[in-house]
Parts: structure tokens; sequence; C-alpha cells
């Protein structure tokens, strides 16, 4: 009697790949945290850290040719909608850049050639950071063994404020308004805010005034 040799159809085939890409693409994609030791690169499209309500993903953003941010942005939102970003005003290198979370605890964005282009010191007695999270909150918190925050994203604002995101004396926001092909670094406001300093004012054609900076006075607005 001859062995039976089981038949697969292409059909059943082409299933089971589909199946396999898709349970692979889910398991790359589902990450929370960044241990001490580890890191992302700029150059894998999957390394990325994500909420665990898939709310928010944080991770490498091409801004151009060659050129990203480490940011964190709206995962489901239509145009990658960002809410954070760590190296603005200096994108690093689309190829061997990375960002890793290094054995003293420090969370440390490296370009290319190895400059250090943005470094969060987390240095304490207890020996810093043990793991980067990104929360459903969207706030991304380097925390120790014991769970306490040593630092936090929404501590350092760039032009967006989310839910519970606190907005303390001396914070600043800047968002960029991109006018004729130039750039700047501007804060956009439909009214114009009480008790704020600002520096670089200019008004669009839609009379919408912009700032290359606003700082807000602890006090009633």
């Amino acid at each position: 009697m001859g062995c039976y040799q089981p038949v697969f159809s292409p059909k059943c085939v082409l299933i089971l790949v589909i199946t396999q890409f898709f349970y692979c693409f889910a398991t790359a994609k589902t990450r929370n945290s960044l241990e001490r030791g580890s890191s992302l690169s700029v150059e894998d499209d999957s390394d990325f850290l994500i909420s665990p309500d898939k709310s928010f993903t944080c991770g490498f953003y091409g801004v151009g040719t060659n050129a990203d941010w480490f940011s964190i942005w709206f995962t489901h939102s239509k145009d990658r909608t960002v809410v954070w970003m760590a190296n603005r005003e200096r994108p690093v290198n689309g190829m061997g850049s990375r960002v890793s979370l290094s054995r003293d605890g420090s969370m440390v964005l490296r370009d290319v050639d190895g400059t250090i282009v943005r470094e969060s010191s987390t240095s304490t007695p207890t020996g810093g950071a043990e793991r980067a999270e990104l929360l459903n909150s969207g706030n991304l918190v380097l925390k120790d063994s014991q769970g306490k925050t040593l630092w936090q994203s929404f501590d350092f604002p760039t032009d967006t404020l989310l839910p519970n995101q606190p907005f303390t004396k001396s914070m600043k926001l800047k968002s960029i308004c991109w006018e004729e092909g130039t750039s700047v670094l501007a804060s956009v406001f439909k009214g114009m805010p009480s008790r704020a300093s600002e520096r670089g004012g200019s008004k669009s054609p839609q009379g919408v005034v912009c700032f290359a900076s606003c700082t807000f006075s602890a006090g009633k607005a």
C-alpha cells in the first residue's frame, strides 16, 4: 500500500500564505515598549511602538527626501497626523539613523554619523529607565524598574496638546506654517492669547496670527 500524499490546491496555498503574511505583519507592529539596550531603526518600516489600544504610533516619520522625524502620530488618521516630534528642527538621515534606550537608561536619537540629535537623560541612583512605553494617551514615557515615570513627552509639547496633557508655566507650543514654500516656526491662534508673550508675529492673508513662539504665563486666561 502506498503512502498517502496530501494534495493542496493553489487556492489553499494562497490562503495559507496570506494568513501567514498578515500574522507576521500584525505581530511586528504590536509592541508598545522598548527595553533597555534595544533600538528602533529608521530603515525598518515596521520598527515602531504602538499604544495598547492602537490609537497612537511612535517611530520615524518621513518629512522629505532622506529626512525623518522621531515622532508620535494618530495611527488611524488618513495622513498620519503627527502630535509630537523629538527633532522637528533637525531631521535625521533616512538611512542609518536610530533611537536607542541605552544601557544607562537614557533614550538617545542618533543621526547616521553617530551624532546625538536628542538625548533624554534619566540617570538616577536606582539605575535610570528600564523601558520606554507609548501609552494610550499618546504619551511616550521612560520608566524605571519600579514603574516610576522618569521622563515623558507630555512635558515637551511641540504643536499639539492631547486630552489630559498639562500645559504649565513656561511651556511653549510651536507649529510650522508653510507659506509659498517657506517653513517658519509658529503658534497659530484663532484669537489672540491672553497673558502671552510672542516673538516674530505676522499675519497670514486670512488674518490668522502666527508666532515664532508663544509662552503662556501662569494665572487665569
